[in-house]
């Protein structure tokens, strides 16, 4: 598969690094290394859709140096759009990481990408301050402040703590990480300072040494790590027990209805109405135990069907907010218009595509419950995300006004609803052949993709996306002149396209 770059492109580089055009591919080829200068991750020519990445943007006085030019991955420069690379190369190597772990990862999994392990350390506590000896060999002397809340008094000091000082509180955080929340703190950082410390609580350990738990704040910990700080001021309650920690994160969240801590995963994408309801059933059954079917049979007989709705609308909501998903530049929405001729609307995304690639009922409590069931989500998520960002990359990523006549017909015509709602079809069989689930509609919630089967799949869509279907003259032939009326119509656009021979099988290359 050839590098994308367009020919306005390729002649600026060929013209400031004095080569001729056709050299311009292998010296960026061979400056790479067979590595994406975003995340770091295995470059495949052959498959991979690979775009030229400026290291310092063109607005912000970048040019096209040799020097200043990288390739990387379509979706880790989209990722990056007009930020400096400095700024998001950490946290592309981390979703690689994230990601190759199953996309369920804790906070102690989370910190191995940062290559340390948590250590005790020393401390010893007066009335009026806390020294401290950490496992960085560094010293600090903090001074103790008090409050009083509900008759119990409080002591607690702020310190500057490095990674590895730092060990993840179990018992009373032991939730997995999210991806988009740690990024979407890591972004805001850059410009503002203002996000209350991570708390940790003490607890001992052999040898007169001692434990600092993180309660809360994992994800603002994480931020920091991501942007390159060598230390955070953590807030040390040194009198605070695990029952009053727990008390104090589940208050917090309580309070933040976007973000709530718990791993029903389509919690914050829920209806106020049923975000409380989720709350008592969680409460009743507790965390290791809820789940989708769960929450739907501890309702009412009357209120499960528009809970199955929430549910529903919920899934298809999680994944279009990602802000990962390059689809959406030619969905069309409210407030945001598309100016091309194969935008879609927002409801002809959601129904023709995520719904027919989503699983949408609840899953099934055996055995998708607390942490497997947040996991099964998260994959469903990254799988479905990635899979769209591949049909974005091979029709709709790169037109512009160098683009062929056939590069904008196959974009027009694979807008039409029919054509999006088949397509995502084919994608979900492709998947499935690979992947092999249990049944179909399990085909990116039971396990995600290897990498030998994600080279696999990619070839499968770029054969989807190049039949000839979606370029040949209407009129060449009967079969083609049914496919337009099909297209037009919405009618019978399943049966048109196979007719033509565009069937998993094909795109499987079987």
């Amino acid at each position: 598969m050839p590098i994308k770059i367009s020919a306005k492109l390729r002649a600026a580089i060929a013209d400031q690094n004095s080569i001729s055009k056709d050299e311009v591919e292998n010296e960026l080829i061979a400056k790479s290394g067979g590595n994406c200068w975003l995340c770091d991750g295995d470059l495949n020519v052959a498959s991979d859709e690979i775009e030229v990445d400026h290291d310092s943007p063109v607005d912000a006085g970048g040019n096209e140096s040799l020097g200043n030019l990288n390739l990387s991955h379509s979706e880790c420069n989209r990722f990056k759009r007009a930020h400096v690379s400095r700024d998001v190369r950490n946290l592309l190597r981390f979703k690689r990481f994230y990601t190759s772990s199953g996309g369920s990862i804790d906070y102690t999994k989370a910190i191995e990408f940062f290559k340390v392990k948590p250590a005790p350390s020393k401390l010893e506590i007066s009335k009026k301050e806390i020294k401290l000896q950490l496992p960085d060999g560094s010293h600090q002397s903090v001074p103790i402040f008090s409050s009083t809340h509900g008759g119990i008094r409080f002591d607690y000091a702020f310190a500057e703590l490095p990674i590895e000082a730092a060990f993840n509180d179990d018992d009373v955080q032991p939730r997995l990480i999210k991806l988009n929340h740690a990024f979407s703190i890591a972004f805001d950082l850059s410009k503002n300072p203002l996000h209350e410390a991570p708390a940790v609580r003490l607890v001992d350990h052999p040898g007169g040494m001692t434990r600092l738990l993180m309660f809360d704040g994992q994800h603002k910990a994480i931020a920091n790590w991501l942007r390159g700080e060598k230390t955070v001021v953590f807030k040390i309650y040194s009198n605070i027990s695990r029952e009053q920690a727990t008390t104090l994160v589940n208050s917090i969240q309580s309070k933040i209805k976007k973000l709530p801590l718990t791993p029903f995963e389509l919690a914050s994408k829920l209806s106020v109405e049923y975000a409380d309801k989720l709350e008592i059933y969680e409460s009743v059954v507790g965390e290791d135990h809820v789940s989708e079917e769960g929450f739907v049979g501890w309702l009412p007989a009357p209120q499960r069907t528009s809970a199955r709705k929430e549910i529903e609308a919920a899934v298809l909501k999680d994944i279009a907010d990602d802000p990962g998903l390059l689809i959406t530049e030619i969905v069309e929405m409210r407030g945001r218009t598309v100016a091309t001729k194969w935008k879609v609307s927002e409801t002809t995304f959601q129904n023709k595509a995520l719904k027919e690639l989503a699983f949408t009922k609840p899953l099934p409590a055996h055995p998708y419950k607390g942490a497997l069931m947040q996991a099964a989500r998260v994959r469903e998520r990254q799988t479905i995300v990635r899979c769209l960002n591949l049909l974005y990359e091979k029709v709709y990523g790169n037109l512009d006004e160098s683009s062929s006549t056939n590069e904008t017909e196959r974009a027009r015509r694979m807008s039409y609803q029919g054509a999006l709602l088949y397509a995502a079809k084919l994608i979900r069989k492709i998947v499935s052949n690979r992947v092999v689930p249990t049944a179909e509609e399990l085909a990116f919630i039971e396990k995600a993709p290897s990498e030998e089967q994600w080279t696999s799949i990619v070839q499968a869509v770029e054969r989807l996306a190049n039949h000839s279907v979606w370029t040949s003259d209407y009129e060449s032939s009967e079969k083609m002149q049914a496919v337009h009326e099909a297209l037009t119509k919405n009618q019978n656009v399943e049966v048109a396209l196979k007719d033509v021979d565009l069937t998993p099988s094909y795109c499987l290359g079987l």
